[in-house]
């Protein structure tokens, strides 16, 4: 009876695990969707600051410095801004880049690496998990659920095989 239990419970975390870790990559998608988002409203942002340089003859850069070192606390903050974003701006593409040269491996460990928290934070809360099952991620989710049930039930065997082996004192 213990060993029909045991095996119920051992196919029970295999499959979670292979229905978790399949939803690995849905999830990875998502965060780039957002991410790509992210990216191309920024671009239009500062494509629009760049256009705004050059009707005055300035490149965005030297555009950037005249309201930075502006005498008005105002423009100065509009400049500190537009810097701000112009790198955000750098720091996205970069991220989205390198999320699209991954290989579908390494991309959940390229998307943890060059995360955006706020954009992560967001994915994860409109995500929502799919009945889709990505045989490759669902495999190692497979074994990563293998491996967690093998180890508890290894330590609670030991535990209980401990316990009926120990002496009760005599009197």
């Amino acid at each position: 009876m213990l060993a029909m239990l045991r095996d119920f419970f051992f196919i029970a975390v295999v499959l979670v695990g292979l229905i978790g870790g399949s939803q690995i990559p849905s999830f990875v998608d998502a965060y780039a969707q957002r991410l790509g988002g992210a990216v191309d409203e920024l671009d239009r942002q500062v494509a629009a600051h760049r256009a705004e340089a050059a009707a005055q003859n300035l490149t965005l850069e030297a555009y950037l410095e005249r309201h930075r070192t502006n005498a008005d606390p105002a423009i100065q903050g509009s400049g500190r801004t537009l810097t701000a974003m112009v790198a955000r701006l750098a720091e996205l593409r970069e991220a989205l880049a390198a999320l699209n040269a991954a290989g579908p491996w390494s991309r959940p460990a390229v998307a943890m690496a060059h995360s955006d928290a706020d954009i992560l934070a967001n994915a994860y809360a409109d995500w929502r998990p799919s009945l889709t099952i990505d045989p490759r991620w669902g495999a190692i989710g497979a074994v990563l659920a293998w491996m967690l049930f093998w180890t508890v039930s290894t330590l609670l065997a030991f535990g209980f095989r401990g316990a009926s082996h120990r002496r009760t004192p005599v009197r």
